[in-house]
């Protein structure tokens, strides 16, 4: 849900006192420039580009008392404007500070939260995808208001991002190709500084890292059995114990590696023997049984 002002848009400063002719006036203006164009159209609204739908929008907002109220308000808070409708983080700097503006005017947030929500939903995503560290640091510092009651909107883009990571894995199980792929391959599905930064996201996710490592589990299963991938199973199961994980999982994971070790040390000579001896086992006893 982008956050647009309509004194931004419309070039008016919103310290001045708006009158009912400008209001007006603009409003014929606006009303007339999208008559002819489609609701997905873009337009341009004074230099700005929007689809047709936004610019009602915009001037529904402009139109009402109320809502052009809370759109000055806006403005009269340069931290809060400048985070909705351009994402910069300097918000997040006070948390106390921010913390009473949301108390102070209950009507006013619940105009704002939409907005608000939606941009910091984005704002995760982006510093994930990005891999900005700092970024994320910032933004996770202090809890976004009503944090429990909203988590779901908060983090709603960066739930979709890591579902796709699920089923990147779950793909790559599936792959023949898994038979060639170098460790740096096969590993680029969940390289280290995506876990970094998955390990940095709130209580909220742990859930979906538990998956993240379930899929690793059993990939490399696959990997060890269906390739005889002993080096790629190996690195993939400690990729997986990279990430924060329920002790549960993390002992799971633990055990296949440790099972994997006990196996795959075991010394090729040892095996070769073996087998030498078996196949002289058996012609001994097919030359036996010839005799008799």
């Amino acid at each position: 849900m982008q956050y647009l002002n309509p004194f931004r848009i419309f070039d008016i400063s919103y310290q001045n006192t708006v009158d009912p002719a400008t209001v007006l006036r603009l409003h014929t203006e606006v009303t007339t420039q999208l008559s002819a164009y489609e609701r997905e159209d873009t337009v341009y609204i004074r230099g700005n580009k929007m689809k047709k739908w936004q610019a009602e929008a915009v001037l529904a907002d402009w139109l009402d008392d109320r809502t052009r109220a809370f759109h000055r308000k806006v403005l009269e808070i340069p931290f809060l404007y400048s985070f909705l409708e351009y994402g910069h983080l300097n918000y997040f700097g006070n948390h106390e500070e921010k913390h009473d503006l949301w108390n102070q005017d209950i009507e006013f947030a619940k105009f704002v939260f939409p907005y608000f929500a939606d941009q910091y939903s984005n704002a995760l995503l982006q510093a994930i995808k990005v891999q900005d560290k700092k970024e994320l640091t910032t933004l996770l510092a202090a809890p976004p208001p009503k944090q429990t009651e909203y988590a779901a909107i908060y983090y709603n883009s960066v739930s979709e991002h890591i579902s796709e990571t699920i089923s990147n894995l779950v793909e790559l199980k599936q792959q023949q190709s898994l038979h060639y792929m170098s460790e740096r391959e096969i590993l680029s599905h969940l390289p280290d500084k995506t876990i970094e930064l998955y390990n940095l996201l709130p209580e909220y996710f742990a859930e979906m890292r538990n998956n993240i490592a379930s899929e690793i589990h059993s990939l490399a299963v696959v990997l060890n059995n269906n390739h005889g991938r002993d080096d790629g199973a190996e690195a993939v199961l400690r990729q997986g114990l990279k990430l924060k994980l329920d002790q549960s999982l993390r002992q799971a994971l633990e055990q296949l590696l440790k099972q994997h070790k006990i196996t795959t040390q075991i010394p090729t000579w040892v095996l070769v023997g073996g087998g030498v001896i078996l196949l002289l086992f058996l012609i001994k006893f097919i030359e036996n049984a010839l005799s008799n």
